[in-house]
């Protein structure tokens, strides 16, 4: 009697192989769903992207050393260049002085150390 399924020798369940399934076909999703779907999704990952420049401008501003008042201004005109050009002139400025006072600290501690015996 088992021989008589033709899915036995395969080791497959006579159930699946019958041609009338139990279950009722699924009808595929109508195009207008659909597209629905898909603008809703396009409208979810421009609002992301939107937040992801926002967060992105906020990050440079705070690099380069403005606050976000100073931000606000327009990026065009020449007034604002001039702002943005001296406040990175002058932060460059207190970085290389920071870097000097961390260079003749480090020669200072060199030579307090040589004093002790250490060598470079």
């Amino acid at each position: 009697r088992f021989l008589d399924h033709a899915g036995f020798y395969y080791g497959i369940d006579p159930k699946s192989l019958s041609h009338s399934s139990s279950s009722p076909k699924q009808r595929p999703p109508k195009l207008k769903d659909t597209m629905n779907d898909a603008l809703e999704e396009l409208k979810i990952l421009r609002q992301e992207m939107e937040r992801m420049r926002k967060e992105m401008h906020t990050l440079r501003l705070k690099m380069i050393g403005e606050d976000e008042e100073e931000g606000q201004e327009e990026p065009d005109s020449e007034e604002a260049k001039a702002r943005v050009l001296m406040l990175r002139r002058k932060k460059q400025k207190e970085a290389e002085k920071l870097a000097g006072d961390i260079e003749k600290w480090a020669q200072r501690m060199l030579q307090e150390g040589e004093e002790d015996g250490w060598k470079e």
